[in-house]
């Protein structure tokens, strides 16, 4: 799947409150997708949602998300 010009954005919603206590799941996302030949070229990490669905209320995450999949 190499040298096909694959892109990717890595999105990650968490209850946490630092990119620190996420750990590395954006990054244990990221490597399988780089492995067959995608560029990253974005990433969402989206920290302290608790509520199903909550994030879809917080406009900035939304709009980010919205220009990400513009660049994809």
């Amino acid at each position: 799947m190499a040298d096909q010009n694959r892109k990717a954005i890595v999105a990650a919603i968490c209850e946490q409150e630092s990119d620190e206590d996420m750990g590395f799941t954006v990054d244990a996302m990221k490597r399988p997708l780089e492995a067959l030949g995608y560029e990253i070229i974005g990433e969402l990490s989206v920290l302290k949602i608790f509520d199903k669905a909550k994030v879809k209320h917080d406009e900035q995450v939304m709009n980010k998300a919205q220009l990400l999949g513009k660049d994809l």
